[in-house]
């Protein structure tokens, strides 16, 4: 199975998920109030969901996220 891996830019923290988490997530994510700030976070986790094997072959299977966001993934992640 093709995991993804979400990077957050100022800690170690890293998390990898699967993608049925990220269309979880995605969908959390176009109800919050962050929807709009966080679109270019909503494009990935819509684009790994959408095409995964695209993602495994022509680009990188991983994306740098804020703290504010990688905090929110992790508060979210297990509604997912």
């Amino acid at each position: 199975m093709t995991l993804f891996k979400l990077i957050c830019k100022n800690k170690e923290t890293v998390v990898q998920i699967t993608p049925t988490q990220a269309l979880g997530l995605e969908v959390l994510l176009n109800k919050s109030a962050h929807s709009k700030m966080w679109r270019g976070l909503g494009d990935v986790l819509y684009e790994w969901r959408q095409n995964p094997i695209y993602f495994c072959t022509y680009v990188p299977i991983e994306h740098h996220i804020t703290p504010e966001q990688m905090t929110w993934v992790l508060e979210h992640l297990p509604l997912v």
